[in-house]
This record gives C-alpha cells, structure tokens and sequence, in this order.
C-alpha cells in the first residue's frame, strides 16, 4: 500500500496570507491601549501627595501597564513569525515539485535532440 503526500502551496500561502492579515489588525492595539489608558491618567489619585489610596494603587497600575505593553508586543512578534513560517513552508513544499517539472522539462528536450 503506497502513500501519497499531497498538498496545496495557494492553501498554504493563503494560510500565511490570513495570519499576516490578522497580525496587521492587532499591530494597532498596543496604541490603542495606550491611548485608552491614558484616558484614565490622574484617575486614581495623585501619587505622593497624601493621597493613600493612589499611593498604594499608583504604583501597581503602572507596574502592570509595564507587564502588558512586552507581553502584547511579543505576541504580536510570534504571530508575524507564524506568518513567515506559512511562507517558508510553502516554498520548502514547492521545491521538489518545481524541480521535477524542470526535470522533466530537460529529459522533452534531450528527447527532442535524440530524434
């Protein structure tokens, strides 16, 4: 019983296509988030001016703003990754198959020139 690898390369750089598509939509959402949280500045109170609880709450917003922002950049990094992977996979799966057509392609012409 034989078994066959078959696939799609437009699947696959469609694929790539679609996560790169996704990945530009959310490029945008760390500017947004900042833009968003800086809508609240002040909100929590002032921090050092005897103000206990912004004293205490101050730090620990920032603390997680720090938190998110590396987190939602790496994310994004891995998905452009992901990406570029659909890509180089599709090339890694082309090849063989271009090879063999330019295989072939050479063995018509030798052909050609026997005759």
């Amino acid at each position: 019983m034989s078994k066959k690898f078959v696939t799609d390369v437009s699947e696959i750089l469609a694929s790539g296509k679609s996560w790169a598509d996704l990945v530009q939509q959310y490029e945008g959402i760390v500017p947004r988030f900042e833009d968003g949280v800086a809508e609240f500045d002040d909100c929590w109170g002032k921090e050092g001016e005897g103000d206990s609880f912004a004293d205490a709450i101050v730090p620990q917003v920032e603390q997680e703003l720090q938190q998110i922002l590396p987190t939602v950049r790496s994310l994004i990094t891995n998905f452009l990754t992901v990406a570029e992977a659909f890509g180089a996979q599709a090339g890694e799966v082309q090849r063989p198959q271009l090879q063999a057509l330019d295989d072939i392609a050479a063995q018509g012409a030798e052909s050609e020139t026997r005759r």
